[in-house]
């Protein structure tokens, strides 16, 4: 994909973080990293290779894991909905992929129940301030039989992985947004990300016919961020294994449960 209409599409974003070589180098890793994460999507995935009919990325932002899993799922239909007013800078590149963008509240979600065969929520849950709501709505619209998938970052990595900022969600709040507005990083003050024990919890309690499979994940070093403390730190890590404990992010695939299960009982 022509990075090029990411940059025109993103430039806003650009120029509110002062970081621009970090932020430049995570903007030109966004389609290596969205096929990383379709990878790990198929890897779990119990569709067994059936055809995915409709497709919702929900928090589709930057369209590239919405173009990359409607690409690679062979899609019927795909469909992108954001909050964001900026998504609407990216709608000639959404009609070139065939996706159909939507701006909407994630809470209520303007689609009929069982809607998709698949439903994503890429890097979207951090930014909400009802997660419970997003993820009952995603959990409505997904069909009898498909898949919801989500990736969030993991809140006790030391590294807050949208701003840089060093052990942020660590702190009490009033702390860590008087550190954010004085190194120019406010735009993350409103912003929070549940432990995923958390959301496995509130999956569990809003559907009961579905299961969830949660794994963490580090990305390989060529998709961080350019930045030396970044690069520093996952080396260590990784050599450490510490990586296995403490896991940049989570993916979670919720799925129907399996017949066994069903009959058999917990």
């Amino acid at each position: 994909m022509n990075h090029d209409g990411y940059f025109r599409h993103l430039q806003g974003l650009v120029a509110m973080i002062k970081a621009e070589k970090i932020w430049k180098s995570a903007v030109e890793s966004r389609t290596e990293r969205a096929e990383f994460l379709w990878r790990a999507y198929r890897g779990y995935s119990r569709r067994n290779g059936r055809p995915i009919g409709r497709y919702l990325d929900i928090g589709t932002g930057d369209l590239a894991n919405a173009i990359a899993f409607h690409q690679r799922a062979g899609s019927e239909d795909a469909v992108g909905i954001d909050l964001w007013s900026g998504v609407w800078s990216g709608l000639d590149l959404a009609r070139s992929q065939e996706i159909a963008l939507v701006r909407c509240d994630a809470g209520a979600l303007p689609f009929p129940d069982r809607s998709f065969e698949l439903v994503t929520m890429i890097s979207f849950l951090e930014h909400v301030q009802d997660p419970l709501a997003c993820l009952s709505e995603a959990l409505r619209v997904v069909a009898k039989e498909g898949e919801l998938f989500i990736q969030f970052p993991n809140r006790y990595f030391p590294i807050e992985v949208h701003s840089g900022l060093f052990m942020h969600f660590y702190l009490p709040k009033p702390i860590r947004n008087c550190l954010a507005d004085a190194l120019d990083r406010g735009y993350v003050k409103d912003w929070d990300v549940p432990p995923v024990r958390k959301i496995v919890k509130m999956l569990c309690q809003l559907d009961q016919s579905r299961e969830s499979l949660t794994a963490g994940f580090s990305y390989p070093e060529s998709l961080l961020p350019e930045s030396r403390l970044i690069g520093a730190l996952s080396r260590v890590l990784r050599r450490l294994g510490i990586f296995r404990i403490l896991p940049i992010g989570y993916l979670i695939l919720v799925h129907p449960l399996s017949t066994s299960h069903q009959k058999n009982g917990p």
